[in-house]
């Protein structure tokens, strides 16, 4: 095509180094008629879109590769076409002189604000913008600089402070992956935002109040920490330039321990500086009676608590002195007149089941709760279930397979079971896995169900109630050494089905609760034990034979699965055909009556 030999004002990138000193300039736009506009580069100024600028870098040693510069550019005359020189060159007169006019763009997702209006270079830093030449920040359709990086911070170009503009998507160029705009956009700014950090602006406050009170200042140095104290203060900045910098200095000073009158006095340097502080005091003193009256309120409200809690206090220890001078009633009753007792035990069968659970604030007696924890998965199969019941019977000293094979048959059918040596139950405990369990043995002055619910009873219910996805075992070791028909009615008739809650309780029986029991002989040789009666234990089951001295321990059994309620109950329900339950007459000494 026919080049003009006119003057090009256009934009460009200086984009390569040529010998010494001399440049490329890879062209973007140029002007016509007052207007920049776009058009097809490599025709324009063939052959690759580029002008050649002489000795370049000699002129201009400030320009950096990557610099956008708007420029005239003319003709280059002495290139041959087809050569693959560029055809266009620097206008060498350099009438006007070539000015840096754009910026490189860096877009980024991250959220740049401390708060509004408050430019967050650390968040800008992170992400590793490095140029030697001015950028702007692209991020929610908004540019925001001019900025500039060095050794890894980053800086405004201007000052403290940048410029943020609607964008235009339009206005970016693209080139070597990189993106750029030819000039700053002549549309107005719709905001400026602050980047100082606490000492800047620290210094910047200094800087508008020294002419004003000289004596104040003098005050402020005095103190030897205010600066560090300031620094941390300012740590957050305000999002307008000055009246908000300003309204924070104001707001730290009670901080920096400053009396009134210095305050007072600061202010009437300045008209704007004075309607600031007022417009500042009148706002906090609103804020301050609320919130003190709002601390009035919190330690009226505190007070009453406190002396609702010291009469709860007072009422709790006088219920517990009552207990007491009631227990020690009891035990003195009892020991003048505990062979009597003995001796009529039989006037307590006729005793019906109308027992009422006191109210106990009391809580007795510490119970130990026991909790086992292992296993990683339920049991593959009762046989599994039974080998490491066998194991741990073995390990306590004790054998017998017909109890292995009958246990989990009388756990599936029957919810109360008479065993013959509390091993048996610790062994089952070990078995089961995750379980917790109490041991639990009966007092002879147990003549009331609060004894057996303050003993264990309540405190297994409770941790039945916590934990639903595991056994638990209450094992009440010589169930005869107190009338079970005083203290255990309330049990026994929730086993019949007689009673659907506890006395005075939330709680029914809980399908994850068995409820183990020893008993002391009540013939001879020992003759320890009160006699017990059939009709007193109906729906009661017992494990009867013999226990013998155990062989060597086959560690080799041992698993590390667990029993779940739903596996005994559900899953592994044995029929009551095929266990033998009648064996609970080895426990009973007096046939049920007709």
């Amino acid at each position: 095509m026919e080049i003009s030999e006119n003057k090009e004002k256009v934009w460009g990138i200086v984009a390569e180094k040529k010998g010494n000193n001399s440049a490329r300039i890879k062209i973007f736009a140029r002007e016509e008629k007052g207007f920049r506009v776009d058009f097809d580069i490599k025709e324009s100024f063939p052959p690759y879109g580029y002008v050649f600028a002489n000795s370049f870098f000699e002129a201009f040693p400030s320009f950096l590769i990557g610099t956008i510069i708007q420029f005239y550019a003319i003709p280059n005359f002495g290139v041959e076409q087809g050569e693959g020189r560029d055809e266009w060159k620097l206008d060498p007169n350099l009438n006007p002189k070539p000015k840096p006019t754009g910026f490189r763009v860096f877009e980024t997702q991250s959220n740049p604000w401390k708060t509004e209006g408050v430019l967050d270079l650390g968040v800008l830093e992170k992400e590793n913008f490095l140029s030697e030449i001015p950028f702007l920040i692209f991020h929610n359709e908004q540019f925001i600089g001019p900025l500039k990086s060095e050794n890894g911070k980053i800086f405004p170009t201007f000052k403290k402070e940048v410029k943020i503009w609607k964008s235009d998507s339009q206005l970016i160029y693209s080139w070597s992956d990189n993106q750029f705009i030819l000039e700053e956009p002549k549309t107005p700014p719709i905001g400026i935002a602050d980047s100082m950090d606490g000492p800047q602006l620290q210094k910047w406050f200094l800087e508008k109040v020294k002419p004003l009170a000289s004596n104040w200042i003098k005050e402020l140095d005095s103190k030897t920490n205010w600066r560090i104290e300031l620094s941390g203060l300012l740590e957050n900045n305000a999002d307008q330039l000055f009246n908000i910098r300003l309204k924070r200095i104001i707001n730290t000073f009670d901080t920096l321990e400053l009396d009134k009158n210095s305050l007072i006095e600061l202010s009437k340097g300045s008209q704007e500086f004075q309607a600031i502080f007022e417009r500042t005091l009148l706002s906090m003193q609103k804020d301050f009676k609320a919130e003190i009256q709002s601390a009035i309120d919190a330690e009226k409200e505190n007070l009453k608590t406190i002396e609702r809690s010291i009469q709860a206090q007072k009422d709790t220890l006088e219920k517990i002195e009552q207990e007491i001078i009631s227990q020690k009633t009891d035990l003195k009753y009892i020991e003048q007149n505990r062979a009597r007792l003995i001796q009529d035990f039989k006037l307590f069968t006729e005793i019906n089941s109308g027992v009422i659970l006191p109210n106990i604030e009391s809580a007795g007696q510490k119970i130990q709760l026991s909790s086992i924890e292992i296993g990683e998965k339920p049991y593959s199969s009762s046989k599994q279930f039974f080998q490491e019941f066998q194991f741990h019977l073995q390990k306590l000293g004790i054998s017998n397979k017909r109890i292995e094979r009958q246990i989990l048959g009388l756990l599936s059918n029957f919810r109360c079971i008479f065993i013959p040596d509390t091993r048996v139950g610790v062994a089952l405990a070990r078995a089961i896995g995750k379980t917790k369990f109490i041991i639990q043995q009966v007092e002879p002055d147990w003549i009331k169900f609060e004894f057996c619910w303050r003993n264990g009873l309540s405190d297994i219910l409770d941790s039945c109630l916590n934990f639903p996805n595991q056994i638990h075992l209450l094992i009440i070791q010589d169930i005869n050494l107190a009338s079970p028909e005083c203290w255990a009615r309330p049990l026994l008739d929730m086993n019949l089905g007689i009673r659907d809650f506890f006395p005075n309780s939330k709680y029914n029986w809980p399908s994850n609760l068995w409820i183990l029991c020893t008993k002391q002989p009540a013939q001879e040789p020992e003759n320890i034990g009160l006699p017990l009666f059939g009709r007193t234990f109906e729906g009661w089951a017992g494990l009867a034979y013999s226990l013998e001295p155990a062989k060597e321990v086959d560690s080799s059994i041992e698993t590390s699965a667990y029993l779940t309620p739903e596996l005994v109950n559900i899953s592994w329900k044995v029929p009551i055909s095929e266990i033998n339950y009648d064996e609970i007459k080895h426990y009973i000494d007096i046939e049920k009556s007709t």
